[in-house]
């Protein structure tokens, strides 16, 4: 039984006995192993030709099937031939109850409500650090799941924050909303609901602890202040100003929808202005290809390139 470990840092171990051997430091075999275990659905076949697509884009067909002939021979040697399922000569997949994911875990507790727990287990971006040079599709298909998990534990926070607000256990909201701020930090308009929260009913520390959390966060992050209205609450808090009361007595819902609103663009920009750096700076010509650093200038000099609003 293996355990594979994909929620922040990458860990591979064996439940029953030694550790796999050497797969971590196979990169490419290693993101053909975790390619196969993160579908959206554990036990999921992929065909032969879409993985050579991926991983061996550049080689020939005859050689870039023996490449993962190869591939898949030393995984099945160290990881043991009952891990992989096939189902006929063009199809494989990962064996679901050969092995275990954090990964999956998540998802699970997710589906069937355990969000608290669930977050316990979110440790990190997927796969925090690996990337693979040379291979796009893989980067993209990496990137796209990173920001599909990211985003879960992001709304998941503030899902578990409401939820503590509606049951009046206002440390917790701060607790979860804390969470939230560092999984889905931008969101302005979520933050300066929580502080309203807080301060309302007296925990203006908290409140204020939420607007540090945010400023922190953005101000590492994306080189930005809190928008102006958020600054002048975190002042109107400071000062001690009270609080409007809420219709019926009760807060208003959590604000929908994760972002910054009309400063969404200055984060994107932000963003992109950090991948361009990354790549410009040291050991960033390996990380994207020619191809790739110039479809981000392009990017940038594009419609990207407005001045922020707000």
């Amino acid at each position: 039984m293996l355990s594979l470990r994909v929620l922040g840092p990458a860990g591979l171990t064996r439940v029953d006995g030694p550790p796999p051997d050497g797969v971590l430091r196979q990169p490419k075999r290693f993101g053909l192993f975790c390619y196969l275990a993160l579908r959206k659905t554990p036990g999921e076949f992929v065909r032969r030709d879409r993985l050579i697509d991926v991983f061996w884009p550049d080689l020939d067909p005859v050689r870039a099937r023996a490449s993962l002939r190869q591939a898949l021979s030393y995984l099945s040697g160290r990881l043991g031939k009952e891990a992989f399922v096939r189902r006929g000569p063009e199809e494989l997949a990962m064996a679901p109850d050969r092995m275990t994911c954090d990964a999956w875990e998540f998802e699970s507790r997710l589906c069937s409500g355990h969000l608290s727990e669930a977050l316990d287990t979110y440790q990190g971006p997927l796969l925090d650090g690996f990337f693979l040079s040379g291979l796009p599709d893989f980067d993209h298909w990496l990137e796209a799941r990173r920001r599909h998990l990211h985003d879960r534990a992001g709304s998941t926070a503030w899902d578990l924050c409401a939820q503590a607000v509606t049951r009046g256990e206002l440390d917790r909201a701060a607790f979860w909303g804390k969470r939230a701020i560092e999984l889905a930090g931008f969101d302005e308009a979520r933050a300066g609901w929580l502080m309203k929260v807080l301060a309302y009913h007296g925990d203006r520390v908290g409140a204020l602890r939420v607007y540090r959390g945010l400023e922190e966060y953005l101000g590492a992050e994306f080189d930005l202040a809190p928008s102006r209205d958020v600054r002048e609450l975190a002042d109107r808090i400071r000062s001690g100003a009270a609080m409007e009361a809420w219709a019926g007595g009760k807060p208003p819902a959590l604000p929908g929808g994760l972002g910054l609103g009309r400063r969404a663009g200055a984060v994107r920009r932000a963003l992109l202005d950090r991948r361009i750096r990354d790549i410009g700076g040291p050991g960033g010509s390996e990380r994207r290809s020619g191809s790739d650093r110039r479809n981000l200038a392009d990017r940038r000099s594009g419609s990207d390139r407005r001045r922020p609003v707000g």
